[in-house]
């Protein structure tokens, strides 16, 4: 990923606008600023996998919405910042390893070109009742390549551990169902994902 300094205008506020959108689920607009606490646990999440794609010192951008729904999503660069990261509170209260397993998967979207393949628009009715049409929900089939480089990407960040992380997170969605409604809408979350993550973490040892 490359920061392009000459994106235009519009680029710049269609990024700010899903930002916005992306942190308007969950529940309606609670949009904060984010906390010196918070921001150094996205930050320690974060750091090691954005070394491992020279982004290590890169700005980023938070929109952060003050909901009980775990929503994260990395998104692109714009003018001014490198990475962003349109996040809910109770997704950076997760804990540290399942952070950033959570980041891990946004970021290999990204890294795999996922965020900007075209898709007809789509959305839950639970979504479009609030105003908010999702402009693209991941295939199943992309889902399981951003696990398998979220894999990659946490093993070689902190090991084993870092990649039974994903296999964590995983579960937790599963188990905390309508929490994560608004992140598995854009993220479909199969019964076989997480042992799918399991394996993947496995082959990694």
């Amino acid at each position: 990923m490359t920061h392009r300094r000459g994106t235009s205008r519009r680029r710049r506020l269609a990024w700010l606008l899903a930002a916005i959108a992306l942190a308007g689920c969950g529940g309606g607009y609670r949009i904060r600023p984010i906390q010196l606490d918070e921001s150094a646990a996205l930050t320690v999440a974060a750091d090691p996998l954005l070394g491992q794609v020279g982004l290590r010192r890169c700005t980023m951008a938070v929109t952060l919405n003050d909901v009980p729904a775990r929503q994260l999503e990395v998104l692109p660069a714009s003018d001014d910042f490198c990475l962003g990261f349109s996040v809910s509170s109770a997704a950076i209260a997760l804990p540290p390893a399942e952070l950033r397993a959570l980041i891990a998967h946004g970021l290999a979207h990204l890294e795999l070109g996922h965020a900007t393949t075209l898709a007809a628009p789509s959305g839950t009715s639970r979504s479009r009742a609030r105003g908010y049409t999702q402009a693209r929900s991941h295939s199943i089939e992309e889902e399981a390549e951003a696990d398998r480089q979220a894999a990659r990407r946490l093993t070689a960040a902190s090991g084993t551990a870092g990649c039974t992380a994903l296999v964590e997170v995983l579960q937790r969605a599963a188990a905390e169902g309508e929490r994560w409604s608004d992140w598995t809408a854009q993220h479909p979350l199969t019964p076989a994902r997480a042992s799918a993550a399991r394996g993947l973490c496995a082959a990694a040892r």
